[in-house]
């Protein structure tokens, strides 16, 4: 009954907000709902948790992408009610991100004022811009950054973005896909206060990989709470944010009933599988933020969750050295091969050739190899992968030597 017709609602803004709930089964769609908001919330089940983040506010969009367009048009509506200025607002990308945010933020029909970009994402790029916010004059509505970033895994300076968005009154969005509201906390770490937290469902919060969903959260201890928490449920009455069809739902709370289990066990995975890669003589570079070359990154650290099982995400970059055969390599990978990631099971893509194809040299200056590799690490064991990345290392030493 779950997957009948009755469900499988269109995707028409007008009609989803008014059908989804009012269908028959809305005694089974609210408690599903508020499971999932809950699980977004406090995802470790934690008491002390549960009472700091009584005042946040989340809702459920049906991708992650549909989070981040969502933050958007709430940072559109709040500059617009909040600037004295008539010119349209600016947005800041900070940090090299997944390739469909910045294209999205760059389309004028749905962010007019433009977007500044900030690929580096380093100390320079942090000097750069408070000149940009100096000279905006209260213009930059929000800075969007991703911690950390997909594909380098780089971690942006989140209590410097956090001064910064204070001090020139702008608000600070930042997706957490790749890291997981299991491992850090964005809104109330020292020094660090996200006023919005874009999340794609998709991926390791559901894990299974059979249905589309995204987070958008708002912080309820930020400067703006109040504002953003308003336009949040103005959006969602006005059904300008779809929610799920129940048919989305069902699985996606069933799935992620042990996120926070999951998520441990990759953490722990996906580290010893990074450093071991680390020590392949035939590797060049291997990212992941939680590495001794990394760093183990002091930007992550400060905004890791306490306890044993907080970590560093499933997502592991690579690159191999030239005269090797990256081709040959993928090919040997006995792994599944696929774009998305965390998912309960190994995924590998060629990053930058999928995402970048048509701009590949625009890519590598911002150090996004073309030849780069993406691991998404998922439930196997570390022996079981370390014997797949022997076997395929083997293979191109063998041939490219």
């Amino acid at each position: 009954k779950f997957l009948s017709d009755d469900f499988l609602i269109k995707v028409d803004c007008a009609s989803v907000i008014k059908t989804t709930p009012n269908v028959q089964n809305k005694d089974m769609y609210d408690p599903l709902l508020d499971a999932i908001c809950k699980r977004i919330l406090n995802p470790l089940n934690s008491e002390e948790e549960q009472s700091l983040q009584s005042n946040d506010a989340v809702a459920v969009t049906v991708s992650g992408m549909s989070a981040i367009f969502s933050a958007l048009r709430l940072a559109l509506e709040w500059h617009g009610k909040s600037s004295l200025s008539t010119s349209p607002a600016k947005m800041v990308v900070f940090g090299f991100p997944y390739v469909d945010t910045l294209k999205l933020l760059s389309r004028p029909e749905l962010n007019p004022g433009g977007v500044t970009f900030f690929g580096q994402g380093d100390a320079e790029d942090l000097q750069s811009l408070r000149v940009l916010l100096q000279q905006a004059q209260g213009q930059v509505a929000a800075i969007f950054t991703e911690f950390p970033t997909n594909p380098l895994l780089k971690c942006p300076d989140l209590t410097q973005l956090t001064a910064l968005a204070a001090e020139f009154d702008c608000l600070l969005v930042v997706d957490d896909t790749i890291s997981g509201f299991a491992n850090v906390d964005l809104f109330r770490s020292p020094g660090v206060s996200v006023d919005m937290r874009c999340s794609s469902l998709t991926k390791l919060f559901s894990g299974v990989g059979n249905v589309m969903a995204g987070g958008l959260t708002v912080n309820g201890s930020g400067r703006h709470a109040a504002d953003l928490k308003a336009g949040l449920q103005s959006m969602l009455s006005q059904g300008d944010i779809p929610p799920l069809a129940l048919a989305d739902l069902v699985p996606l709370e069933l799935n992620s009933r042990d996120y926070s289990q999951r998520c441990a066990r990759i953490n722990r995975t996906a580290l010893q599988l990074a450093e071991w890669l680390e020590t392949q003589p035939a590797v060049e570079r291997v990212y992941y933020p939680g590495t001794a070359a990394a760093g183990g990154d002091m930007n992550y650290r400060s905004v890791l969750r306490g306890g044993e099982d907080s970590g560093f995400g499933c997502l592991v970059s690579l690159v191999l050295k030239p005269q090797y055969s990256t081709q040959r390599f993928h090919d040997a990978l006995k792994l599944h091969k696929g774009p998305s990631l965390g998912t309960n099971f190994s995924l590998l893509c060629p990053y930058t050739l999928l995402a970048h194809y048509n701009e590949l040299d625009w890519a590598e200056t911002f150090g996004v190899s073309r030849n780069l590799l993406r691991l998404s690490v998922g439930l196997e064991s570390f022996e079981n992968l370390r014997g797949v990345f022997e076997y395929a290392l083997n293979e191109v030493t063998v041939a490219d030597s």
